[in-house]
């Protein structure tokens, strides 16, 4: 009876196995904290990782601005590209998070919060991956009260889309959304 429930165990064991999934990427063991610091609406966190080296990530709370610079790992886990962030600053209706990415240069977008504002950059990586076009934040319009613009300027013949919105995020997804058909 014990050979029988061993051998039944080590059966549903070996047919497990392939579905557990790590509480951590194994990517994320090349990297260490380097440091964190305060900026306007948020925090900054600098890791090291084996292959890109240095990366910056931004965010509204400290585990935000972790998340996002692994994030940014990821890509490069994925892609072989390096993207990190490259400033971070404030607009009316939110923030500005600028990214660096190799090949596709300089991402900007905006967002109401510090996280939504790197979220967005980072969804412009997305952009560049899927259409080969870099889309960068040229500039914002904003009526107080009413709404916000938000324009990209993208390479790939494209030229210029804007995005409207009732906050800086919405405006800033749409102007992303209209790139991919541009």
């Amino acid at each position: 009876m014990f050979r029988t429930v061993r051998v039944v165990m080590t059966a549903l064991l070996a047919a497990l196995a392939p579905l557990a999934v790590s509480a951590a990427p194994a990517a994320a063991a090349a990297c260490t904290a380097q440091g964190s610091g305060a900026v306007p609406g948020g925090y900054a966190v600098t890791i090291y990782c084996n292959g890109p080296g240095y990366i910056d990530g931004y965010g509204s709370t400290l585990a935000d601005a972790n998340a996002e610079a692994y994030a940014l790992y990821d890509i490069y886990v994925r892609t072989h590209v390096s993207c990190y962030g490259r400033g971070e600053g404030t607009i009316y209706g939110g923030y500005v998070v600028q990214l660096y990415c190799n090949g596709a240069g300089y991402l900007k977008s905006y967002g109401s919060t510090l996280t939504e504002a790197a979220d967005e950059a980072r969804g412009l990586t997305d952009l560049y991956f899927a259409t080969h076009r870099a889309c960068t934040g040229f500039g914002g319009d904003s009526v107080p009260g009413s709404y916000f613009s938000i324009t990209l300027a993208c390479s790939g013949g494209v030229g210029f889309v804007k995005g409207v919105g009732d906050t800086l995020t919405a405006a800033a997804r749409a102007a992303r959304l209209a790139a991919y058909t541009a």
